[in-house]
């Protein structure tokens, strides 16, 4: 594992709330929960508000597969997979702890625990664990880049951005001047829901 200097602003979009929880990708825009009013909101490049769906409950993390919405709930243990035309409740998944972040790759899921800092990965159909690896901190926003899970998290005060092997572990560090509240991947870049500024920024490790 290494320290690195920081990470670049490439870009910033201001989000529609001011208490990120959660961003995901859906190809075309960004999915961004924000927990004061409890509402995911769908929200082109240009940060205009398309859709609202209020999903009623606090949640911790966003994710898209393609076709549904997926909301880690942490304090009822629970993943939620969401309707995004109608924002009805699909299903839901119960997990042994507390999930404070979400990912796909395409065929496997990955959450990451508020507990025990590991990265998990599961059963999309039940929830149960198959395999973990160990990370540096709880997680804040989980995202699949194609190669490597990303993830925000705070050390002693401080913030950083993790680059995580899916098999192996941590394997860097960036050091952040912002709270990542969000995290996702748009297939060229990473985005972080800046969670003190009300910001998605587009971001580049350095």
């Amino acid at each position: 594992m290494k320290t690195t200097a920081g990470i670049a602003v490439l870009r910033t979009v201001p989000s529609p709330g001011t208490q990120a929880c959660g961003l995901a990708w859906d190809g075309e825009a960004f999915w961004y929960f924000d927990l004061k009013v409890k509402t995911l909101f769908r929200v082109a490049m240009d940060g205009k508000v398309i859709k609202t769906l209020v999903i009623g409950c606090g949640c911790c993390d966003t994710a898209f597969d393609g076709r549904n919405i997926w909301q880690a709930e942490p304090d009822q243990r629970m993943i939620m997979v969401i309707d995004p035309e109608t924002g009805k409740v699909v299903r839901k998944l119960q997990t042994p702890d507390k999930t404070s972040g979400l990912c796909t790759d395409g065929t496997n899921w990955y959450r990451g625990s508020w507990t025990r800092r590991e990265i998990i990965r599961f059963d999309p159909r039940t929830g149960d664990e198959l395999a973990s690896a160990p990370t540096g901190a709880a997680t804040s926003g989980m995202a699949w880049d194609g190669s490597h899970i990303w993830h925000g998290g705070e050390i002693k005060g401080k913030n950083f951005l993790f680059k995580v092997d899916r098999h192996e572990g941590e394997v860097a560090r960036y050091a952040t001047n912002f709270t990542i509240c969000g995290l996702t991947f748009d297939g060229e870049s990473l985005w972080a829901a800046d969670g003190d500024r009300n910001l998605f920024v587009q971001i580049q490790p350095e």
